[in-house]
């Protein structure tokens, strides 16, 4: 086929992983990836409508299904949405590269596009955490590779999502900003409770956060590889210190949880509650 994977741009990203399925067969999603829509030039797809441009699009051979979707709480308001089909084709290809070549067909996996219309909303100084009011546009594209089995729509119940919009708020916004610090610990608690319970990322109200700190001198860390490996690294392979120095402190409190990013992976760090004896 004539078009070369393309690598999403942060703050898009993709994953791989044994949850969309294993025993994907390498040239199936080739041929899979052959009947996706064509054309170097945008098309308006019908949300929820019928026809080769439309979405939810799937098409699959054999052990391998691409599952082309919107996500996002700007869906529901959504009738249709310009898409150029070989970008789509473009990141298709990354993910079947990434994911299922070179995994040999243990992993699927899936990758977002125009994540940014989540991102930049929120980063938008008018905008609140608290019960957000979400526009039309608050939307964005997934594209998942897998052996067909059902799962949740990944774009609007992975916890992943919460965590990307963590990472991204922490990044881009200006140090010492109090508005964005309260952003990034209500979406630790939308992680917690994504990790608990799967719901839609935006469904849930956030609350704001406790901010009474709870201290110790005594707290240790260590890798656990039963936890999930990050998506490049091994659980081995991490290099803790590039969150800060030994000697920096981090005060942490029962329902204010903290986000810390690097450029390979992002640490999530809550604190339990003590219960008197």
């Amino acid at each position: 086929m004539s078009m070369l994977p393309v690598a999403p741009v942060r703050p898009d990203f993709y994953k791989c992983g044994n949850a969309w399925g294993t025993g994907i067969i390498f040239p199936n999603c080739w041929a899979a990836a052959k009947i996706m829509p064509h054309g170097n030039q945008p098309r308006n797809y019908n949300v929820n409508g019928r026809g080769v441009y439309s979405l939810p699009w799937q098409g699959q051979s054999g052990s391998c299904r691409i599952l082309i979707t919107l996500a996002g709480p700007g869906v529901p308001h959504t009738y249709s949405v310009s898409l150029t089909p070989d970008e789509i084709r473009g990141m298709t290809f990354w993910v079947i590269q990434q994911c299922v070549q070179k995994s040999k067909g243990v992993y699927g996996g899936y990758a977002t596009k125009d994540f940014a219309n989540i991102t930049n909303y929120l980063l938008e100084p008018t905008t609140s955490f608290i019960n957000t009011q979400w526009p039309p546009t608050a939307r964005f594209l997934t594209v998942t590779v897998d052996s067909g089995r059902p799962h949740l729509p990944v774009g609007d119940y992975s916890v992943d999502m919460p965590i990307a919009i963590a990472a991204t708020l922490t990044e881009q916004a200006p140090k010492g900003n109090d508005r964005i610090g309260l952003g990034v610990q209500a979406y630790g608690q939308e992680i917690v409770r994504a990790m608990r319970r799967p719901s839609q990322w935006w469904s849930e109200p956030k609350t704001p956060p406790n901010t009474s700190p709870l201290a110790t001198n005594d707290t240790t860390y260590q890798c656990d590889a039963s936890l999930g490996a990050p998506n490049v690294n091994d659980c081995s392979d991490l290099d803790l210190f590039k969150l800060g120095a030994p000697s920096d402190s981090l005060i942490v409190a029962p329902g204010a949880p903290k986000v810390l990013t690097s450029s390979e992976f992002v640490v999530f760090v809550d604190a339990g509650k003590v219960c008197p004896s």
